[in-house]
Order: C-alpha cells, then sequence, then structure tokens
C-alpha cells in the first residue's frame, strides 16, 4: 500500500525533517495507490477502488495543506489516519492475502508521528488487523507476533534516533572550546528574547563581557594558555547564573548574557557579581584575571540588534575607561526606536 522503506532516505536527504518526511511519505503514498486503484477497478471491485481514492485524496489534501503553510503535527496525525483505516479496510474486505500492506503502515507511522501517538495507532491497527484475521486463528497469531516485534523495534530505533538527533541539536548549537552557546544558538535565542519581550512587557537585559587584555596574554603565554583562560572563564560564569540566564560567546574574546526577566538595575549588579566570580583566576606569572561588562535592556520596540549593540558601546566605554569595570548603556532615544519586528 506504500513505500516507507523510503523514509530513511527522505529523513537523512533534508534538513527540515519533519515537514519534508510528511510530504514525501504522501507523495509516496499516493502514487503508490494509483496502481492498486487501477487494478481494482479492472477486477471489479468498486468498493476497494473507492477506499484506495479517498486514501489518494486524503494524502494530497495533507500535501497541499503542508505546502500552504499547515502545522506538521496535524498533517502527519492527518495523513497517518488516512493510511491506517485505508489498510484497516482492505484486509477487512481481502482478508489474509493483503494483511501484510499494516507492516510498512505500522513503519511509517513510527516515522511520521509522535512516539505516543504513533503507539496508539499503531495499537489499534494491531488490534483491529487481528480481530479481522480472526476466522484463521493460526495466521492471526502470526500477525499479531509480527506486529508486535515491528512495534518493539520501531518504538526502540525511533527512540534511539530521536535521541541521537536531539545531541546533534545540541552540539550544532554549543561553541566547541568554551561549550558555551555559539553564534547559531545566540541568533536564535536573541529572537526568542524579543518576542518574549515584546509579548509579556517584562525586562530583558543583555550583558557583554570582555576579557581584559586578552591580546597581551596571547603575546605572553601563546594560545594554549589564551584557550586555557577562555574555558576557565566560560565555566566560573556558567555557574553563577541563573537558569533564566543563557551564556553565548560572541566574537573571539567576548560572552554575552541574555537574562530573562531582568531590568537593568538587576543586570548591572549581576556582571560585577560575575566579575569578582572570575577574579580569583590567576595567569603563569600570577597577575589577577580582569573582566569588563557592557550592559543594556531591552527596550520596547527596539530592535535586538540595535540592543546588542548599545550594550557592546558600554563594553566599549568601560574598556576606554581603563577596563576592570560595569558600565551600563544609556536608553535609546525616542527617534531611534523602530517599530518594526526584531
Amino acid at each position: 500500500m506504500l513505500c516507507p522503506t523510503f523514509v530513511v532516505f527522505w529523513w537523512t536527504m533534508y534538513s527540515n525533517f519533519q515537514t519534508k518526511l510528511i510530504v514525501r511519505v504522501s507523495w509516496l503514498i499516493l502514487f503508490t495507490m494509483f496502481p492498486f486503484l487501477g487494478y481494482h477497478l479492472w477486477l471489479g471491485n468498486p468498493g476497494i477502488a473507492a477506499v484506495l481514492l479517498l486514501v489518494v485524496i486524503g494524502e494530497y489534501l495533507c500535501i497541499r495543506y503542508t505546502e500552504h503553510g499547515g502545522k506538521p503535527f496535524y498533517v502527519a496525525h492527518a495523513s497517518a489516519l488516512v493510511y491506517t483505516l485505508g489498510t484497516v479496510y482492505v484486509i477487512y474486505a481481502m482478508g489474509a492475502p493483503v494483511s501484510y500492506w499494516m507492516f510498512p503502515a505500522v513503519i511509517a507511522t513510527f516515522y511520521i508521528l509522535p512516539m505516543n501517538s504513533a503507539l496508539v495507532l499503531n495499537g489499534f491497527a494491531t488490534i483491529s488487523g487481528t480481530v479481522l484475521l480472526m476466522d484463521t486463528p493460526e495466521f492471526a497469531l502470526r500477525f499479531i507476533a509480527t506486529l508486535i516485534l515491528i512495534n518493539v523495534f520501531g518504538y526502540v530505533f525511533i527512540r534511539l534516533l530521536t535521541a541521537q538527533q536531539q545531541e546533534l541539536d545540541r552540539l550544532k548549537r554549543l561553541d566547541p572550546l568554551t561549550l558555551v552557546g555559539n553564534q547559531r544558538a545566540f541568533a536564535e535565542f536573541l529572537e526568542m528574547s524579543g518576542k518574549t519581550r515584546q509579548r509579556h512587557k517584562t525586562p530583558v537585559a543583555a550583558i557583554v563581557i570582555d576579557i581584559d587584555r586578552l591580546h597581551d596574554i596571547d603575546q605572553r603565554f601563546g594560545l594554549r594558555q589564551r584557550d586555557e583562560i577562555l574555558i576557565a572563564v566560560a565555566a566560573k560564569l556558567k555557574q553563577r547564573l541563573r537558569q533564566t540566564d543563557r551564556i553565548f560567546r560572541y566574537g573571539d574574546q567576548e560572552f554575552v548574557i541574555i537574562s530573562l526577566h531582568t531590568n537593568l538595575r538587576y543586570a548591572a549588579s549581576l556582571a560585577d557579581q560575575l566579575r569578582e566570580v572570575v577574579n580569583p583566576l590567576q595567569l603563569p606569572d600570577q597577575s589577577t584575571l580582569q573582566l569588563s561588562a557592557g550592559v543594556a535592556e531591552l527596550q520596547s520596540a527596539e530592535p535586538t540588534l540595535a540592543w546588542i549593540n548599545r550594550a557592546d558601546q558600554a563594553l566599549f566605554q568601560a574598556r576606554q575607561l581603563g577596563g576592570n569595570r560595569t558600565c551600563v548603556a544609556e536608553s535609546p532615544a525616542a527617534e531611534e526606536l523602530s517599530p518594526h519586528p526584531v
């Protein structure tokens, strides 16, 4: 009834795998149905042909809905329900000779549905198919045993695949040296922070932190020592942050911290605390490591890039004043604020 063995190919080939996978599975079902639709019309089975036609129409509507911005969650459930019900009906109408169509249907369901939904729908398919085949008990027993094994192996495989996908998603958002968020993670969280500020009107602050005279440290002690300092500073900063704070590597020697539900005053206090946390770290010559920080609070209707730029300018001011201090950015003038989305 369908060819879900190609699902793995589609899964690995496209980056937005959930939406792409649903569309490809629906196309596979749709094109696979046409020969059987014609075959059953030729055999004089209008009832089965009508069901196959409904499956084709249903899968085509799922494709069109997805292409027009439909939510993948609903499309996947509709698609899986359509081909599962179609399979159950074909088994009801033709019996054991076509029961093997249930096997690829069950496998495909694991690929396109969330785990819990897949288990429920596949449980329904397994029970329905077994009941319909009870006139041949021995065959029904083999059928249900095979489907149970398929469900178990499918569940384990998808769990492992999902865990690996989540780990890959986590790693591609980490800076490989310091293990804090990278530029990609920063851009995503920055967008989310701006939307949170607009939606809930809660304060959001940014702290940009720089290691004072890191270039001189590089010249005196070498790249390896410089990298060790970056790793140690990142670890110390992460230890002090709250659950609502996120830290990212910002440029070569800077870190940026986005603090949700945090006003300017508390963010400045947090910046001072972060600088103090790093003070115990020492260089090979026993001198103390020092940080400078710039702080800015996101204003209503302010573009997020302008917000980060204000924090960066405050950091520049702290450097100009000799470093080892925190400077707070001034609020932007009204004419500088933009009503455009972040």
